[in-house]
């Protein structure tokens, strides 16, 4: 729900985010555009009754929107934005936490589910398993000159329809995903580095492929079974 705040502060003109941008009325135009039809339908959703998770979803898909649109520094501007705004933010988690004994602390530890709350799991965390995986698969079977073999690309296809060529740069992407995050993480880099060189790539992903194999490697993504725990304030 990071992005919602500042979907609204966008919708309402607030200068205090349309400043920093930086860009020509046409483009903030735009950016002011999906912002309302973003804060308008999690409105419309919220009157529904429907669940966090649809909200969520309903959010996350304008911001791709924005990724789409979007240049890459201008997009960037907008998630430093997002961060800034958010970093101090506090929020209640709608799972009770279970203790946990280490030693001589006793901390109590919150598990969320990506299966039932996708909405609570770190987005970064499920891309860089997808990425990882991907990664692992390339390696397998990339030939010595960096392409792989029809039938290797045919099979993968199988499982998730998208074009030959959709289905190379997300081998590719991933697997400098892959590196950039073993690199990171020999260098014992931050969360927040990690978080952004994953999603990063996964906004390539976006900018790079057509909507409909976006979809398809978006929707393989969430079928990720992944348990994610809330590290422990004290």
């Amino acid at each position: 729900m990071q992005w919602e705040p500042v979907l609204a502060a966008l919708a309402a003109s607030d200068e205090t985010v349309t400043r920093p941008l930086n860009v020509g009325a046409s483009t903030l135009g735009g950016i002011k555009a999906e912002a309302l039809s973003g804060t308008e339908r999690a409105r419309q959703l919220r009157a529904m009754s429907s669940s966090d998770v649809a909200v969520a979803a309903a959010i996350m898909n304008i911001r791709d929107e924005l990724i789409r649109e979007l240049s890459p520094t201008t997009f960037d501007d907008l998630q430093a934005i997002v961060w800034k705004r958010t970093e101090a933010a506090a929020f209640k988690l709608p799972t009770p936490g279970k203790r946990v004994r280490n030693e001589a602390i006793s901390p109590c530890r919150v598990e969320a589910n990506f299966t039932k709350q996708p909405h609570l799991v770190p987005e970064y965390v499920v891309w860089d398993l997808y990425f990882g995986a991907k990664a692992g698969i390339a390696a397998e079977h990339r030939l010595q000159d960096g392409s792989f073999p029809d039938s290797f690309i045919t099979g993968m296809r199988t499982g998730l329809r998208i074009q030959p060529s959709s289905m190379i740069s997300l081998l590719d992407i991933a697997s400098d995903a892959a590196a950039q995050v073993q690199a990171l993480r020999s260098q014992e880099a931050s969360d927040r580095q990690i978080e952004s060189a994953v999603m990063s790539r996964r906004a390539h992903l976006i900018r790079t492929l057509p909507r409909r194999d976006w979809a398809e490697i978006k929707a393989a993504a969430a079928s990720v079974g992944v348990k994610y725990f809330f590290p422990s304030v004290w």
